[in-house]
Parts: structure tokens; C-alpha cells; sequence
């Protein structure tokens, strides 16, 4: 049902950019790769990609890391307190 409304609201949005922003990564180099980032990785990005999603914001993994794969940008920020790895 989850994966219905964020279909539905990605297919909705007409702005020129189309930014999500989510608490786990898809994408994360850090130690702390969890199910989460895979689930996100098989159900949520194909969602992403087929509605033109420009950018994905994530933090949980306390450190900074940029990825890009088929046109989606994924910038994994959790490091608000302090970073714990440096990559």
C-alpha cells in the first residue's frame, strides 16, 4: 500500500527537480549496511527511476558519501553529529 502512494505521488509531481528524502540509504559503503538499504535498493528505486526522481537524501550511516546510478543522484548525510568513518 506504501509503494502504491509513492508511485501515485511520484507520478503527480511537475516540478523540475523531484528530491525524496529518506532516513537509510540505498546505497552505503558505511558498515552499517542494513536489510533496509536493500529493500530500498529493490523496491523503492525502480519507483524512483521510472518517475524521474533527480536526487535521494539519506542519513543513518554516520558519514558522507555521494553515489549516482542511472540518473538518480544518492547523497547519504548522517553525519550531523559526528563522523564515525571517513571513506
Amino acid at each position: 500500500r506504501q509503494l502504491d502512494w509513492f508511485s501515485t505521488v511520484l507520478a503527480q509531481a511537475t516540478q523540475e527537480w523531484i528530491i525524496v528524502v529518506g532516513h537509510y540509504p540505498i546505497y552505503s559503503r558505511g558498515p552499517d549496511r542494513a536489510l533496509d538499504s536493500r529493500i530500498l535498493a529493490r523496491d523503492i528505486k525502480p519507483l524512483m527511476d521510472q518517475h524521474g526522481v533527480d536526487l535521494y537524501v539519506s542519513g543513518h550511516d554516520h558519514l558522507l558519501q555521494r553515489f549516482e546510478d542511472d540518473g538518480l543522484v544518492s547523497i547519504v548525510a548522517g553525519a550531523g553529529g559526528k563522523l564515525s568513518h571517513v571513506l
